[in-house]
C-alpha cells in the first residue's frame, strides 16, 4: 500500500474542504444577510413566495450543507487518486493547449454539468430513489441561499464525481476548474435565493429565455415535477417538464422594477390546480 500517495490525498481532501466550505458559506452568508436582512422589506415585491421558511427549517439546510459538502469532497478526493495513475487529465501551463481551448472546456463544464445534472436530477426523482436521495433537499419547499448544498450523503456524491469524470476524458486546466466551481456556487446560491433579481422581460426575451431564473428553481421546489435543470432552460423545454405557466408566473413576481419604494412581502404561489 502506497502511504505516502494516501497522506497526499488525504491532504488534498483536506484543502479541497476547506476552499469549498469558506466559498460556499461566504456566498451564502452574503446572499442572506443582503437579501434575506438588510434588503428585506425594500425588496418585499420581488420575493417569490410571501412567507419566510421558519428559523429551524434554515438551520436544517445549514447542517445538512455540511453533510453535502463532506460528501462531494469525499466523491471528489477518492476519485482524484487516478490523477497519479494517469487517467485524470488535469494541467497547470495554460500554453499547453492554447486560450481558446481554455475557455471552450469552462463553457463545456457548464453546459455538460447543466446536462448531467438535469437527467441525474430526473433520476433521483423517481419514486424508488427520491426518500433515499433527494428528499433531504426537498425537505426546503420554500428555499433559502443555504438550501444550495443541502442534499443527502448520497447525492452530495452523484454531485461530486462530476468533475472528476470530466477530467478522465478532456484535459482540464486548474483555474478553468476554479472558474467553474466559482460559477456553480453563485448560481446555485442565486437559484435558491427566494428573491427575483432578473427583469421583467428576462423570460420571454428570445436569448435570456433559455436561462434559469431564481423563479425557475423555486417552482421546482414548490411542484417538484418540473424545471429539473440547474442553468438553462433547454433540456426542460425539450423534454417538456418546464413548469406550464413559468413566464406568467415569473411576470408576476417581477411586475414591478426591482429598486422600486419599500413594500410589504406580496410573493406569490402557484394556484393549487397548476401542474
Amino acid at each position: 500500500m502506497d502511504y505516502a500517495l494516501l497522506l497526499d490525498r488525504g491532504a488534498y481532501g483536506l484543502d479541497v474542504l476547506l476552499t469549498s466550505s469558506l466559498r460556499y458559506f461566504a456566498a451564502t452568508s452574503v446572499a442572506f444577510v443582503v437579501f434575506w436582512v438588510v434588503l428585506r422589506e425594500r425588496l418585499g415585491h420581488r420575493r417569490i413566495q410571501a412567507k419566510f421558511p421558519a428559523r429551524k427549517k434554515i438551520a436544517y439546510d445549514v447542517g445538512h450543507s455540511v453533510i453535502g459538502l463532506l460528501a462531494i469532497v469525499s466523491a471528489t478526493t477518492v476519485m482524484s487518486v487516478l490523477r497519479p495513475l494517469g487517467f485524470m487529465q488535469i494541467y497547470d501551463d495554460p500554453g499547453a493547449h492554447g486560450w481558446g481551448y481554455f475557455a471552450f472546456t469552462v463553457a463545456l463544464l457548464i453546459v455538460g454539468h447543466d446536462a448531467y445534472t438535469y437527467w441525474t436530477h430526473r433520476l433521483i426523482h423517481r419514486k424508488s430513489l427520491f426518500r433515499r436521495m433527494h428528499a433531504v433537499h426537498h425537505r426546503s419547499v420554500n428555499p433559502s441561499p443555504f438550501t444550495a448544498y443541502s442534499v443527502d450523503a448520497v447525492e452530495g456524491v452523484i454531485h461530486g464525481v462530476y468533475l472528476p469524470l470530466m477530467a478522465v476524458f478532456l484535459p482540464l486546466h486548474l483555474w478553468a476548474v476554479a472558474i467553474f466551481l466559482a460559477f456553480m456556487t453563485l448560481a446555485n446560491v442565486y437559484l435558491h435565493l427566494g428573491y427575483e433579481v432578473m427583469p421583467r422581460w428576462f423570460a420571454r426575451n428570445p436569448v435570456t429565455r433559455w436561462l434559469a431564473t431564481s423563479t425557475f428553481h423555486n417552482l421546482h421546489h414548490q411542484r417538484s415535477r418540473c424545471n429539473y435543470a440547474p442553468y438553462f432552460t433547454w433540456w426542460d423545454r425539450w423534454m417538456g417538464t418546464i413548469y406550464a405557466d413559468y413566464e406568467g408566473y415569473y411576470e408576476q413576481i417581477t411586475a414591478r422594477p426591482l429598486l422600486d419604494a419599500p413594500t410589504p412581502v406580496t410573493g406569490r404561489s402557484p394556484s393549487p390546480g397548476a401542474s
